[in-house]
């Protein structure tokens, strides 16, 4: 007799359509046009639904949260113009297409991590400030154009995204995480000038280098566990004139013991004011400038010993 795969995956089932006995509705305020009042804020978490066509009947909604449910089509949340807060985690979202640029456009926050995109998608929504694609499927953001007023975004966990060509023209964003990706380089990244804070943690980094001068206002740079084995992986950062803290823990190169990372990092950047959560001391500082002086006398004595030694190959050849 044959045995059933005891691994086979289940077959995903639509949910049940979204039903005003599923809603948590509250927070009534003035309808939009002022003639009465309404809810504003929806709430339908965990409830396993599927269609959310119903929600075209609720013009008046400002803040919605369908987690952790089965939805696939967004198109009827295009409907709802004065939505300024939306989750949509952890559902079966692949596009998200249906939004226009004539769509949504108070959103101020939304939330799109733990779905099923595989590219990261032009955004209309004009006046976006946050926005989450946190573990989708995201391979590319070659389609994606920028925007103009986006602040943060976060594109981590994507684990089949290997490149960052896309990521560009983004003159408000100050908060950047590509952690947990498959990011070899970063090759790619264009007009960021406010960008503060990035997040490159978790990728297959042997070095730091990257298009710092697209990032001048760049304060701080979370690079633990990649694949930074040697010193000369932290000379980069010395293009970096604004960073003030910089996180390396979990690399290959804490476990060299003839290496300070501290110390190679603050030779690097004399400026930097925090390396893994703790402050740069003066005397570390000192260490580091003592330490540098003395590979610069160490270098000048070999270029001076293998002169020396070129001279007198050259003056045994001319004997000869």
């Amino acid at each position: 007799m044959a045995v059933a795969d005891e691994e086979e995956e289940e077959e995903e089932v639509d949910g049940p359509d979204l039903t005003e006995l599923a809603m948590t509705l509250s927070h009534i305020d003035k309808t939009i046009d002022g003639s009465g009042f309404a809810y504003v804020q929806l709430d339908c978490v965990g409830k396993g639904v599927g269609s959310i066509a119903v929600l075209e009947s609720y013009g008046s909604l400002r803040q919605i949260d369908l987690s952790q449910n089965c939805i696939v089509n967004v198109a009827p949340i295009a409907k709802l113009n004065h939505v300024f807060r939306l989750s949509l985690a952890s559902n079966r979202i692949e596009s998200i297409a249906s939004w226009g640029p004539s769509t949504l456009c108070h959103l101020l926050s939304l939330d799109m991590s733990d779905n099923r995109l595989k590219a990261l998608p032009r955004l209309h929504l004009p006046s976006l400030k946050e926005v989450s694609f946190a573990r989708n499927q995201i391979s590319t953001c070659t389609d994606f154009r920028g925007h103009n007023r986006l602040q943060a975004m976060d594109l981590s966990g994507n684990r089949r995204l290997d490149s960052v060509k896309g990521i560009q023209d983004m003159p408000a964003l100050e908060t950047l995480s590509l952690a947990a990706a498959a990011l070899p380089g970063l090759g790619g990244l264009r007009a960021l000038p406010s960008l503060k804070f990035l997040d490159i943690s978790q990728n297959g980094l042997e070095t730091l280098e990257g298009p710092w001068e697209e990032t001048p206002a760049l304060q701080r740079l979370s690079a633990n566990e990649n694949l930074l084995a040697s010193a000369t992986g932290f000379e980069p950062l010395s293009r970096l004139p604004k960073l003030q803290k910089v996180e390396l823990l979990g690399n290959p190169i804490e476990e060299d013991e003839d290496i300070s990372v501290r110390l190679e990092v603050i030779i690097c950047h004399r400026q930097i004011g925090e390396i893994n959560d703790e402050e740069v001391a003066e005397e570390e500082r000192d260490e580091a400038e003592s330490l540098y002086q003395e590979r610069i006398q160490a270098e000048r004595e070999r270029q001076r010993a293998e002169e020396a030694a070129k001279a007198e190959a050259e003056g045994e050849a001319e004997d000869e």
